[in-house]
């Protein structure tokens, strides 16, 4: 079973529907949203989820992949924290991103 069963880039205004990213981005951090996908979790249940690379500059300058998804409650998320590339690195982390949960037929 596949882990991405579905994906596709997000046609709409992305601010629509922007989730709340405060608790993974500091002042000086610099957030791209990459794709909106769908994503099996570990319990087999396809979930909705929006792509951001995140450039951090607190302890360094790191890129992160974060794949946040709604949980249960109205205002909830889970973040899940998909890869991690030294240096500023939207576009490989993209190209990784698109790799990884990009169409596949």
């Amino acid at each position: 079973m596949p882990d991405t069963i579905e994906s596709d880039i997000i046609e709409t205004d992305v601010a629509e529907t922007e989730p709340d990213l405060s608790l993974v981005i500091g002042p000086d951090d610099d957030a791209t949203f990459i794709m909106s996908c769908r994503h099996r979790n570990r319990h087999g249940w396809a979930e909705q989820g929006l792509i951001y690379a995140v450039v951090h500059r607190r302890f360094g300058i790191w890129t992160h992949v974060y794949r946040v998804v709604r949980d249960r409650t109205p205002t909830g998320l889970t973040v899940y924290l998909e890869k991690a590339i030294e240096g500023d690195c939207v576009g490989l982390a993209r190209d990784w991103v698109l790799d990884r949960f990009g169409d596949r037929s």
